[in-house]
């Protein structure tokens, strides 16, 4: 009968676990793996609060625009303004309809404000346009443009009753995470429809 000897350098292979360099190195992926993760996730984040930033401001920029072509188109006359800062404004009027409407911007509280006066209680109202306005500036022009060989201008309107076109321009900022800024800025021309000459 033979006896056979198994080879102990085998058997010792197949039953021993991982050797320390070999954690070393699956902990070492493992972090950098998670690191990786991590970064990536924060990224992500960030740039999904952009994003959200930038709608939310160009949705409400979009609103302040569509509000305001709406309610001045229907004016009739400029009837007074101030650029005098802290608080700029104009306001304009509508005969026809008997209301007066006042677009200003207060640079202290970066705000714009739209108030409409009619000719009962019932009829004024105060509506906030736009918080975080950095910046509001406007331009009362004649109609008729100044056409160049590379742009289309408008001439400033000497006095308010030569005026039947309105220039708006405004910048909003808004925070996001503490260093990060997004902007919205609007550019806009409002004529006066009903404006009696």
């Amino acid at each position: 009968m033979r006896i056979r000897r198994h080879n102990r350098s085998v058997c010792e292979r197949k039953e021993r676990g991982l050797t320390l360099i070999e954690m070393l190195i699956a902990t070492g992926l493992g972090a950098i793996m998670l690191t990786i993760i991590v970064a990536l996730t924060s990224y992500a984040e960030r740039s999904f609060a952009v994003t959200s930033s930038h709608v939310d401001l160009s949705s409400k920029s979009r609103y302040a625009l569509d509000k305001l072509t709406r309610e001045l188109r229907q004016a009739t006359a400029v009837i007074k303004c101030d650029t005098n800062l802290p608080l700029k404004y104009f306001t304009v009027t509508n005969a026809i309809d008997a209301f007066s409407l006042t677009v200003s911007w207060d640079a202290d509280v970066k705000s714009l404000t739209l108030e409409r006066i009619g000719p009962t209680p019932d009829d004024n109202r105060s509506e906030k346009l736009l918080s975080n306005c950095e910046q509001w500036d406007f331009t009362l022009c004649q109609r008729a443009p100044t056409v160049g060989p590379t742009d289309v201008s408008f001439n400033p309107a000497s006095s308010l009753p030569d005026c039947k076109l309105i220039l708006m321009s405004w910048s909003c900022r808004q925070e996001v995470y503490g260093k990060l800024e997004t902007e919205n800025v609007q550019e806009m021309q409002i004529a006066l429809r009903n404006k009696v000459n």
